[in-house]
């Protein structure tokens, strides 16, 4: 939302660990029960909630958050639906209207406000983010209504729906033009291939391996920025492109599923863990830094069933799945080597803290800053951007596996060919989607068009994947190539 605002309300959610001496929740601090009161009022951690901007509550608005039918929802979803909702209640108290007392006309004035007013450059909204508000906007208000507290008509929130509510700005990257954003955003590279002496990205290894694992595996940003060390899949075996694991049910957009890992990505997970990560944990631990937390959950075993047995810090005992590990939850999950503790999630802080997920988007922005401050100002990512281009990636790649281009032998492309399907199906199982629409109308729109004749022609002068990429990128605007 950018800058707060006086008539800005607060998002938080319910407790996330929190060192006990910690210097920034000095109240909390001495709330010593705080998780226990929460137990007993059935509130699970990370839990969204919003408060007045005077921080008081609103009784009404807490009652919603603990409804079923929202803690029903998805965690991602959950949390986006309080951020618009948030929105539309700050918008209202900056005009001095009680949201209860809101019509028809108020919630046409706030999309006029999200949408086209100049004044309000800070926080106007493309057609695909105010179309996902509008969704937000329409379970809170069934929900207000069917209460009395408040009454709008919900057709005109239909008629709100912008047309052109597809995300239209969604880019892709060939992929030397993402080798490149990586090198020049993450590790600090000049435009030439030379290291930068400047540079002073001092997270620069976990960075570059956060965005390899996220290209080569195609996990959306909550899912690979919760992960934990036992669901980093090992390398796959000789004569196999990809490493299998699970995202479970609480970190993943609808039910947990199978995810596939290229064996770089292991690799480059398997660099970090050893370098980087290795270091901040050691720091953490000789900082005592461990030894103040409380609510851990310190893993004993773990079953094939993806059972967690652990211990907390106390000696007590328990067992949670984990498909029930949420991503505040997963912060409190932590292993023990040689009598010492260190967390559990892959990664972690400078200061060896676990990293919330969230907080990679600060980081992909800096690394776009960096690559416009190198002459590389048309060159961008988002997390989802690598969603986007390892669905396309791996969109030619297949067709190479499952036709005759490719040099593999036989046995591996009748591997790939039952494990995964056609081409368009190897690319919907590896994202995990239940439409294959989704999959080729919007993760594949750039070879949407291309008729399939082409992309298996056998007299077709694509001598590697890369040639059909080239195609691909020189064809969509959106696909972001090299600059010049």
């Amino acid at each position: 939302m950018g800058e707060s605002k006086w008539y800005d309300w607060h998002y938080f959610e319910s407790s996330a660990p929190q060192a006990s001496d910690s210097p920034l929740h000095p109240l909390l601090n001495s709330w010593d029960d705080l998780e226990r009161r929460e137990r007993a009022l059935s509130i699970e951690s990370g839990r969204p909630f919003l408060l007045r901007p005077d921080f008081s509550p609103d009784i009404d608005v807490l009652q919603y958050f603990g409804n079923p039918t929202f803690r029903r929802l998805a965690p991602l979803t959950r949390k986006s639906y309080a951020l618009s909702l948030r929105e539309l209640l700050s918008y209202l108290e900056s005009q001095s209207v009680d949201w209860r007392l809101m019509s028809s006309d108020h919630v046409l004035d706030y999309e006029n406000w999200r949408r086209r007013d100049q004044e309000n450059d800070d926080r106007l909204a493309s057609g695909a983010t105010f179309s996902r508000e509008l969704a937000a906007f329409r379970h809170f208000l069934k929900w207000a209504t069917a209460r009395d507290l408040v009454y709008v008509d919900l057709e005109v929130l239909k008629a709100l729906r912008p047309s052109n509510a597809r995300a239209h700005d969604v880019k892709w990257l060939a992929p030397e033009a993402y080798a490149l954003w990586r090198n020049v955003g993450m590790r600090g590279y000049g435009r030439n291939g030379l290291a930068d002496a400047k540079f002073r990205g001092r997270n620069k290894t976990r960075n570059a391996s956060f965005t390899e694992v996220m290209w080569r595996s195609g996990l959306r940003l909550r899912e690979a920025g919760t992960l934990l060390l036992p669901e980093v899949p090992s390398r796959p075996l000789p004569g196999r492109f990809l490493a299998e694991s699970r995202v479970g049910d609480a970190v993943a957009k609808g039910p947990g599923r199978k995810f596939w890992l290229e064996r770089a990505g292991v690799a480059a997970a398997e660099a970090y863990k050893r370098t980087a990560r290795a270091l901040s944990v050691a720091h953490a631990q000789a900082q005592g830094r461990y030894a103040h937390l409380t609510g851990l959950m310190i893993i004993e075993r773990i079953s094939k069933r993806g059972h967690i047995e652990y211990r907390d810090e106390s000696g007590n005992r328990g067992k949670v799945s984990l498909d029930n590990l949420d991503a505040h939850s997963r912060e409190r999950v932590f292993i023990e080597s040689e009598g010492k503790l260190e967390p559990a999630m892959l990664w972690l802080t400078e200061s060896g803290m676990p990293m919330k997920y969230a907080s990679w988007q600060m980081v992909f922005y800096e690394a776009d800053q960096r690559c416009a401050r190198n002459g590389l100002e048309e060159l961008s990512c988002s997390p989802h951007t690598l969603r986007h281009s390892f669905a396309l990636k791996w969109l030619v790649v297949s067709l190479y596996i499952l036709d005759q281009h490719f040099n593999i032998t036989p046995e591996q492309r009748e591997y790939y060919r039952k494990q995964f399907g056609d081409g368009y199906e190897f690319v919907q199982r590896l994202l995990g989607h239940r439409s294959s629409q989704t999959t080729r109308d919007i993760y594949l729109a750039p070879a949407k068009d291309l008729p399939i004749e082409i992309l298996l022609r056998k007299d077709a002068k694509f001598h590697s994947p890369k040639d059909l990429m080239d195609v691909i990128t020189g064809a969509s605007p959106r696909v972001q190539g090299v600059p010049e």
